[in-house]
């Protein structure tokens, strides 16, 4: 096991941070919906149901989610989405992110449903995983295109 100091740490994430910034700002909603892959319906459903903030605004981070509504006997009867404006790759995945937990709580909708959180943290972080891996794959592979053709 590898252990470092508090500081490097901070370091090494103040780095990542702004190596996703300055990634993928070709990226757009319709490559996430393209990636993600979801019905119709759901994106249909949506309309109206989310709002896209600054990432530049303070404290904005903190309210990225997606918040499931209840009627009075517990069934799931909406959902609202909060997400950043696609800047780059750490805004696109946030993006990911939350249409994961947003299709998830879709397919319940009309049911009595707890939300499994640890299960569903899981499934939306290895939704995003996949779509950084084939971002990174796309840009690599356009990048030895351009370098082959010459």
């Amino acid at each position: 096991m590898i252990f470092m100091d508090i500081d490097t740490f901070v370091k090494l994430r103040a780095f990542d941070d702004a190596i996703m910034d300055q990634i993928g700002d070709d990226i757009t909603l319709d490559d996430i919906q393209t990636f993600l892959s979801y019905d119709t319906s759901f994106w249909n459903y949506l309309k109206g149901k989310v709002s896209r903030v600054d990432s530049n605004q303070n404290d904005a981070k903190y309210f990225y989610g997606t918040y499931p509504s209840y009627d009075s006997n517990g069934v799931l009867s909406g959902l609202y989405v909060i997400v950043p404006i696609i800047k780059n790759l750490g805004t696109a995945l946030i993006n990911v992110h939350e249409y994961r937990h947003a299709y998830d709580l879709y397919n319940h909708l009309g049911q009595k449903y707890v939300i499994n959180q640890l299960d569903s943290e899981a499934l939306a972080k290895e939704t995003e995983e996949a779509f950084s891996l084939k971002y990174a794959l796309s840009k690599g592979s356009k990048w030895l295109d351009e370098q082959t053709s010459d």
